[in-house]
């Protein structure tokens, strides 16, 4: 049965991950300015960079800096594949791990209406997050540390597309950033907020810790959360409503 069990799930994640990767080819046609263009530089990797991708969203037309083909694989994540998929509903959001900010961009383009809280402690990101979210600047605020299950100060790995990046990882260098606890990153938050309507974590490694040490009483007041892992075993099993989707585990509050 265990075996029958585990097999049932690796054939979801497969299925999961051909139906999103179709989704997105699909997107891209809707979403993105010049298809063809972006699917030929996301297909082959060859590009000009830095360069500017254009997108439509429900705010309007939108530019994004993409600095290299990693940037392109994220805008057809999170544009295209709707990894953090959000509406119009969603106004409260924060953002742990927020790279050059193009999440932060999806979030903010779904609702005039929606803010955003930025977690990233990697300098170079910091700076082309900056840019991205000019046009977005009185609608964000950016908190420049690392989130994790504690406080202190740590090693984050860095590399130089910035997007593979984490606590205590071995990359091409290494800086020391100061890191907070997610918990009283929380408790902050919700001092001027009722609720929080999307937490996204993607730390290249930590999400599990960092989702697992939350408070059951902060976890009541988050309506989805995001993680970028492969999780097998449910999670707040009373709380949540939970799927994979391709890489990213997603927890939907029941209430």
């Amino acid at each position: 049965m265990a075996f029958l069990a585990h097999r049932k799930f690796v054939f979801s994640i497969i299925s999961a991950f051909k139906f999103r990767h179709l989704k997105a080819l699909f997107q891209i046609f809707l979403i993105i300015k010049s298809p063809l263009s972006f699917l030929y530089i996301y297909l082959t990797g060859k590009g000009t960079f830095p360069g500017v991708i254009k997108v439509k969203t429900p705010l309007g037309l939108i530019k994004i800096s993409a600095y290299s083909y990693h940037d392109i694989l994220t805008i057809n994540e999170v544009f295209c594949r709707f990894d953090y998929k959000a509406d119009n509903n969603d106004k409260i959001i924060l953002d742990i791990g927020s790279n050059i900010g193009i999440s932060a961009l999806y979030f903010l383009t779904r609702s005039p209406l929606s803010y955003c809280y930025l977690y990233e402690p990697n300098p170079m990101c910091i700076e082309r997050l900056r840019q991205n979210l000019e046009q977005f600047k009185k609608r964000y605020k950016l908190y420049e540390f690392a989130v994790s299950d504690f406080d202190g100060f740590v090693e984050f790995g860095t590399e130089s597309t910035g997007r593979y990046g984490g606590i205590g990882l071995l990359r091409d260098d290494k800086i020391n950033v100061e890191c907070k606890s997610i918990n009283g990153i929380l408790e902050n938050t919700l001092r001027g907020v009722e609720y929080i309507d999307i937490l996204k974590i993607d730390t290249e490694g930590s999400e599990l810790k960092t989702l697992l040490s939350i408070s059951k009483n902060l976890l009541e007041k988050i309506r989805k959360i995001y993680i970028e892992d492969i999780i097998t075993e449910s999670i707040h099993e009373d709380l949540f409503f939970q799927k994979q989707y391709g890489t990213i585990y997603q927890l939907i509050k029941k209430s």
